[in-house]
């Protein structure tokens, strides 16, 4: 599997998901009700992929593009403006060669490109996270001579950017910033295992110095980590199944920081992907029900790991961004 394959498989099984029927949230008491969670997400409900906000109940449209799809919104933790990128239609998400990073002001509307191709010599960038503080990005990058996905951290201005990551010949993929700023969390290949390797591995790399640690050791795909917001603890998910109807079942699993050990907090027949953390007591994740071809946005508790549906609508949402 290449690295960047989980988003289109992803994407691929959204876009099955058609005829979805709204179904408002009635689950588990412990959950805050729906209008109480507001998130950015990108969705085709326009008929070509736009970035939305759902916020107090209501849904907005965010970014205007359309002759591009609109996609991987991050939203700045200062909640004045979101990062998100732009590639041509008719090219799959994959194609990020073409893409470009913006950064969309939210109380001018201001939207302007800060990374594209040939910036900085890179020739293709993707995963763009804010820091906590909102004055930082940390980027996934391609060079024109190098064929690994490396890390570089730019000030908000997709400008003075430095690399952080240490092998030239593996990828990371998937970073994300400790809530101090001190550490990047990532996933790589472990050092005794080829660059060929499937074998991703959850990592952190202190921003000064470099360090590397390993965090996960395991037989699975590592993907996808985010970080609480006391710095605790990570959700991240786990291919355990890449044959599941061709398209891979994944588990979502809880990392504890401070005693190292990994707690399973979701696995059952239903496809889960992309877990993010809402607040210290629950997630959201995208689900597509298996029986019925529905996918959509949930939400779990992780006192009673009870779940319920949070958007679930007659439309594709992927890229939910909690805030």
């Amino acid at each position: 599997m290449k690295p960047y394959s989980t988003i289109l498989l992803i994407g691929a099984a959204i876009m099955m998901a058609i005829g979805c029927d709204k179904s408002p949230m009635d689950g588990p008491e412990n959950l805050p009700p729906a209008e109480d969670i507001n998130y950015v997400f990108a969705s085709d409900e326009t008929g070509v992929i736009e970035v939305w906000e759902q916020r107090d109940g209501e849904r907005t449209r965010l970014s205007e593009n359309p002759n591009e799809n609109s996609w991987w919104p991050h939203k700045n933790p200062r909640k004045s403006s979101i990062l998100y990128y732009t590639s041509p239609i008719g090219e799959d998400l994959q194609n990020i060669s073409n893409a470009e990073l913006r950064v969309l002001d939210l109380t001018s509307n201001e939207d302007h490109v800060i990374i594209n191709a040939g910036k900085h010599d890179w020739s293709s960038t993707s995963w763009a996270r804010w820091s906590a503080d909102g004055e930082q990005i940390v980027v996934c990058y391609k060079t024109t001579t190098d064929s690994h996905w490396q890390l570089a951290i730019v000030d908000d201005f997709g400008n003075n950017a430095i690399s952080i990551s240490s092998r030239s010949d593996v990828d990371y993929l998937d970073p994300v910033f400790s809530p101090d700023g001190k550490l990047i969390y990532c996933v790589s290949i472990p050092e005794n295992e080829g660059p060929e390797s499937d074998n991703f591995e959850l990592y952190s790399i202190d921003v000064a110095t470099g360090e590397e640690i390993r965090l996960t050791n395991n037989t699975w795909r590592d993907q996808h980590p985010d970080v609480s917001p006391d710095g605790d603890w990570l959700i991240f998910e786990s291919l355990v199944d890449p044959e599941y109807l061709s398209i891979g079942k994944w588990r979502i699993n809880k990392y504890n920081l401070q005693s190292k050990k990994v707690e399973i907090i979701l696995e059952e027949e239903q496809l889960n992907f992309h877990p993010k953390i809402f607040d210290e007591g629950s997630i959201v994740f995208i689900r597509l029900d298996v029986t019925k071809l529905r996918t959509g946005f949930f939400l779990m508790d992780l006192s009673t790991l009870e779940t319920a549906p949070l958007l679930n609508e007659q439309f594709n949402a992927i890229n939910i961004d909690p805030y």
